[in-house]
């Protein structure tokens, strides 16, 4: 079975891939983002998911993501070593690696009907101001 056939493919598909490609050259750490915030349904939630939001705001559905930056978990524990953490951690203007608990806030306040009912359509990052422009 074929991804085409089990995603469905937007017509514009092509053109957007172009642009994306000419973006990730100008700033290769848009395409790392980009990947790992793909969604379901072919759907960016970085830069083009407004196009999918807009799609399910008829269903009342909101189109949010969470973005975190580096983030002391086990797997950084495992898979990272103190040199690699140490230039990571240079890289954030607040000088230090997130946790986890203060990733949560952001999920509890998406998951929040009375909180961010009328949010919709966003990518907000957690990541000590690393990706500020």
């Amino acid at each position: 079975m074929f991804m085409h056939e089990v995603i469905p493919v937007d017509a514009q598909a092509g053109r957007r891939q172009r642009h994306q490609r000419q973006l990730d050259r100008r700033a290769p750490w848009r395409r790392r983002r980009r990947d790992h915030l793909r969604g379901r349904e072919g759907l960016h939630l970085d830069g083009d998911h407004a196009a999918g939001q807009r799609k399910s705001s008829a269903t009342s559905i909101r189109v949010n993501a969470v973005s975190p930056g580096v983030i002391t978990t086990p797997f950084h524990e495992r898979y990272s070593t103190a040199e690699q953490l140490k230039a990571m951690q240079a890289t954030i203007p607040m000088n230090r690696l997130g946790t986890a608990d203060e990733c949560a806030g952001t999920f509890i306040y998406l998951a929040s009907d009375a909180m961010s009912g009328y949010v919709t359509g966003q990518v907000i990052e957690v990541n000590g101001g690393q990706y500020m422009p």
